[in-house]
């Protein structure tokens, strides 16, 4: 479908503003990839886009067959990468670092844009360590993040943005990441490599939690840069609708330690972000 054609179909305007009250505990949302940045599979595909709102209903042709499909809400696909930051990920990440356990994942078929929505086009994450380069080891967010890149390198710098006002506020924090990757195709033993550690093997316990995978402290941009730049390392293979189809599922996580003497009792808390 054409983006004049999918224009026409769209029901109510789409809000770019971020959610500013509540959370609800699982929220869906369906983001719509441009037909231009597609190598043809998408207009060539057996199913086609009939109709979104941006309410969520998504109506498919499958076949021949209409087939309608409901989330929470439909992003449109000229939303910037710093748009949809706002809107999904900014307040997971602010619900974090006042404490929270949360999880975002992101699903779809190959070449739908799961890793452009979390990292960025391929090589971004190289781009980004070449600007943290020059601007230095200790430099902060600005000239970091380009328009291109997506939630993780995001989330990470407004983590250590957030991580500033609680220490100005006397509590001890540090912030800690780890990014792995799992896949059935490359590893006979199916488990799990350390990104971080030159995919030196790690392992998930009975308990369903990761072992042996490196946790590096994230003190500054650049380390937020070069924990997100190792998922240049994952496996990618070329498809006919990506040259640079990921092959594995790739897992960051973000582990925050929050000491309080304001409490009297020193007590430590600990939430994780993936």
């Amino acid at each position: 479908m054409k983006s004049d054609e999918i224009e026409d179909k769209k029901v109510s305007t789409f809000s770019r503003e971020a959610p500013v009250s509540g959370l609800h505990p699982i929220g869906s949302f369906a983001r719509i990839k441009p037909l231009d940045s597609d190598r043809g599979g998408g207009a060539a595909a057996a199913k086609q886009l009939k109709r979104w709102e941006v309410s969520g209903t998504i109506e498919m042709d499958v076949g021949g067959r209409s087939k309608t499909f409901d989330h929470t809400n439909t992003v449109p696909p000229e939303v910037t990468q710093a748009e949809i930051y706002e809107i999904i990920a900014a307040p997971l990440v602010k619900r974090f670092m006042e404490g929270y356990d949360v999880d975002m994942i992101c699903y779809g078929q190959t070449g739908s844009g799961k890793t452009f929505t979390i990292f960025g086009p391929p090589n971004s994450m190289a781009v980004a360590s070449e600007s943290q380069r020059k601007s230095g080891a200790g430099s902060g967010v600005d000239g970091i993040v380009m328009p291109e890149h997506g939630f993780l390198l995001r989330a990470g710098m407004e983590a250590l943005s957030i991580m500033e006002t609680l220490k100005s506020q006397g509590m001890r924090v540090a912030l800690h990441g780890s990014m792995v990757e799992m896949s059935i195709q490359s590893f006979q033993d199916q488990s799990v490599r350390d990104l971080q550690k030159g995919l030196a093997v790690c392992f998930v316990d009975d308990n369903h939690h990761l072992q042996g995978a490196e946790q590096r402290e994230l003190r500054s941009a650049g380390d937020v840069v070069q924990m997100a730049a190792s998922v240049e390392t994952r496996l990618t293979r070329g498809t006919r609708m990506n040259d640079t189809s990921s092959r594995s599922h790739c897992v960051c996580g973000l582990k925050l330690t929050l000491l309080d003497p304001s409490n009297g009792t020193g007590t430590c808390y600990i939430r994780e972000w993936s």
